[in-house]
């Protein structure tokens, strides 16, 4: 009874601390995100993405709180976050959280905060430091066509949904989305010009690419 105890505690004090070494705070415009650890974070096609299983991992709480979860999983189809809570699945919505993260043994592979636009979504962080890039995933609704005042509609075998993306930066001056042009670039790294166009001009930077805008945003927080 005493080991279990033990092993009991020694859980409890390492998913504490686990929660408590990863804040998430907005200060006025800015997003701060702090983290001791270590991130494992890269961009995911839409397949990939489709293909995760669940993971464990925390959720943030505005408060400054945050609670472990055995399982979570990002839903696509509504852009919100289930959790496995002893069996029970829950859903989180993004006006309610400050964000989520999920993980793989001790290492953070996903990351995602709130963003308010028309309304509070769930981004996910592929770069973390002065420049946070964030990727912004959607369902397209479908149109329905309208033939006559009789229609006939045929379910398909394979219900096909379709997904756009977006990536997004957020700075000092808050979060923006992300416009793939030299001036665009130059102007939220102002302060590195100098360095940001040698890099541009050596690397031949894709700005529509979301892996050359992960070494990018990195490369400028790292400076």
């Amino acid at each position: 009874m005493k080991s279990y105890i033990y092993i009991l505690n020694c859980l409890i004090i390492c998913t504490s601390a686990y929660s408590q070494n990863l804040e998430i705070l907005y200060k006025g415009k800015e997003l701060e995100i702090n983290y001791e650890g270590e991130f494992n974070i890269r961009y995911l096609n839409l397949k990939e993405f489709n293909q995760l299983d669940w993971q464990p991992g925390f959720v943030y709480y505005p408060d400054g709180n945050s609670r472990v979860y055995e399982g979570m999983k990002y839903n696509l189809l509504d852009g919100r976050v289930a959790v496995n809570a002893k069996g029970t699945i829950l859903t989180l919505l993004p006006g309610v959280v400050s964000g989520v993260s999920m993980k793989s043994g001790n290492v953070i592979d996903h990351l995602f905060v709130k963003v308010d636009l028309q309304k509070p979504v769930f981004m996910e962080v592929l770069a973390a430091g002065k420049i946070d890039l964030l990727l912004y995933r959607w369902r397209l609704e479908e149109k329905e066509d309208i033939i006559n005042a009789v229609h006939l509609r045929f379910e398909k075998e394979i219900e096909v949904i379709n997904y756009d993306e977006k990536m997004y930066v957020w700075t000092k001056n808050g979060v923006m989305e992300l416009k793939p042009s030299k001036k665009f670039i130059l102007n939220i790294m102002a302060d590195k010009t100098n360095e940001i166009e040698l890099y541009l001009k050596e690397n031949k930077v894709k700005m529509k690419v979301p892996e050359d805008m992960i070494r990018l945003i990195k490369y400028y927080n790292g400076l």
